[in-house]
């Protein structure tokens, strides 16, 4: 063989595995992004777990002790009212306390757009894992994806939900469609 072609497979060697090489550093750094992405979401999302929990306990509490003091006030009035003998009809002439639903509005809008956000955060984490799987099971990226205690976590992945669901995910039926 000549010096020629001998160089020739050389520098076609040379590129090969430098480009083998530059092929495993990007694959390797874009699953180390998905993974600091991932870590930092699930971060996020207990916070938001944290905070929407801890935001509809409180309300919760107060529309509770609403609902007290309410009982507190009207129940004596009611009682005073018709231990007096005989004024039964008296309460159509007079002006009854009301008792206001707006602290009931305000946490059903709470529980909604609360649950809205963390089903939003689920999403994110979704897209992340699918991202990464996708590398990890696709070729020629699978054969150069790291494997890692950090990456196996994408692996494990479970988004948070009820256990009715997962029964109905599993069970393949939803039977149950009306609120008791």
């Amino acid at each position: 063989m000549n010096k020629k072609i001998v160089a020739i497979i050389a520098i076609a060697c040379i590129i090969i595995v430098g480009g083998l090489v530059g092929y495993k550093v990007s694959t390797n750094n874009t699953v180390m992004k998905l993974t600091n992405n991932f870590e930092a979401r699930l971060q996020v999302t207990e916070a938001f777990h944290d905070k929407m929990w801890k935001t509809l306990k409180e309300k919760t509490a107060i529309t509770d002790k609403s609902v007290k003091a309410f009982q507190d006030i009207y129940i004596p009035l009611m009682e005073g009212r018709y231990s007096q003998g005989g004024k039964l009809m008296q309460w159509v002439k007079e002006q009854n306390p009301n008792f206001d639903q707006s602290l009931f509005k305000d946490l059903m809008v709470s529980v909604e757009s609360l649950r809205a956000g963390f089903f939003k955060e689920q999403q994110l984490l979704i897209a992340i894992v699918e991202q990464y799987k996708n590398i990890r099971d696709m070729i020629p990226s699978s054969m150069f994806c790291p494997s890692t205690d950090r990456t196996r976590k994408m692996d494990a992945f479970e988004p948070i939900t009820s256990s009715r669901s997962k029964d109905v995910m599993k069970r393949g039926m939803d039977d149950e469609t009306y609120i008791k």
